[in-house]
C-alpha cells in the first residue's frame, strides 16, 4: 500500500517477453554493441537501415552481465532450431498451390 491506502497494482509474475528479451539480448550477457542501424540513407534521409555484422563495434562490460555463458549458450542453440523449423513451415505453406471452389 502506498501513503494514502491505495492498493497499486503489481505484475506476480514476469511476462515471457520480459524473459525473452533478457535471455537474449547482448547487453545481458556483458557485451555493450554499436553501429547495429544506420539512420539516415546516402541521401540524409531519415531511415532505419540495418548494417553488415561485421561493421558492429563490441566492448565487453562485464558489470552489466547479468546471464553466464552457459545459460546464454542454452538458450540459443534450442531457438536456433525453432528458427528453422519455423521459417521451413512457412516456406511450405507458401508453396502450397490454391484451392479451387
Amino acid at each position: 500500500m502506498s501513503e494514502g491506502g491505495i492498493v497499486r497494482w503489481r505484475p506476480r509474475s514476469w511476462a515471457p517477453s520480459t524473459v525473452r528479451e533478457i535471455l537474449y539480448r547482448d547487453l545481458y550477457r556483458g557485451v555493450v554493441v554499436w553501429n547495429r542501424i544506420r539512420k539516415r540513407d546516402v541521401w540524409g534521409l531519415k531511415r532505419y537501415l540495418s548494417r553488415p555484422e561485421e561493421q558492429w563495434m563490441r566492448r565487453d562490460a562485464p558489470e552489466l552481465r547479468i546471464i553466464d555463458d552457459a545459460l546464454w549458450t542454452a538458450v540459443r542453440v534450442p531457438a536456433r532450431g525453432r528458427t528453422r523449423q519455423l521459417s521451413r513451415e512457412h516456406e511450405r505453406k507458401a508453396k502450397r498451390p490454391k484451392r479451387r471452389r
